[in-house]
């Protein structure tokens, strides 16, 4: 803080009262106030005044503030979901080599499809029905692999989901062959057999 002190000579008779004005006001503020109202007053300064006037230090500006270092971009956006990945699904039945070359020659020569279920049959509750079919029912399952289709019955796709199909051609017949991972037991012939299915509803019906 200081007041501008200039000889009364160089101000003027005229000026006294600014020169006292401004030892009360006391700012370096006040004196550029004063001379703005001078200037709107029609009073006209003294050279020296106006020469003193430009050298009164001016307050700096205040610096911009700046984002904190902690707030980041990742805060504010909006985040993305992530779209969910379907799980993939079990495959019904799986065509093994054998069996693929002994459905395409039956479909080449026939040109009928294959149709597979499990019915009611045997000691152990159930077995293999393998049919020709000339179309496809409203809710059968279509197995497509290289080229050949093969028909799953609705109602025996819990007691054949992720079974594997094959061919065996030996002495004593000539057959499809199943490897089902449903079944838990099988008679002694090994004609029929029992799925987990079987076995929760044979539970539900002795409770």
């Amino acid at each position: 803080m200081r007041a501008l002190l200039l000889p009364h000579s160089q101000l003027g008779p005229t000026r006294s009262w600014v020169r006292t004005q401004i030892r009360a006001l006391g700012s370096a503020a006040a004196p550029a106030q004063e001379f703005a109202r001078l200037q709107h007053a029609d009073i006209e300064p003294s050279p020296a005044f106006a020469a003193a006037e430009t050298s009164w230090p001016t307050q700096p500006p205040r610096p911009a503030p700046q984002p904190s270092s902690t707030a980041t971009s990742d805060s504010t956006a909006p985040t993305k979901k992530t779209a969910r990945k379907p799980r993939p699904r079990k495959a019904v039945l799986t065509l093994l080599p054998a069996a693929l070359d002994r459905l395409r020659l039956i479909q080449s020569t026939e040109g009928k499809l294959i149709k597979v279920s499990v019915v009611a049959k045997g000691c152990a509750g159930g077995a293999y029905k393998l049919e020709y079919v000339d179309r496809v029912d409203k809710f059968d399952e279509v197995v497509e692999q290289d080229g050949v289709k093969v028909l799953v019955d609705a109602k025996s796709l819990m007691k054949l989901i992720g079974s594997k199909m094959s061919y065996q051609d030996d002495l004593l017949a000539s057959r499809f062959v199943f490897d089902n991972p449903n079944v838990v037991s099988t008679c002694g012939c090994e004609e029929s057999f029992a799925t987990k299915e079987d076995e929760e509803r044979l539970l539900k019906l002795t409770n």
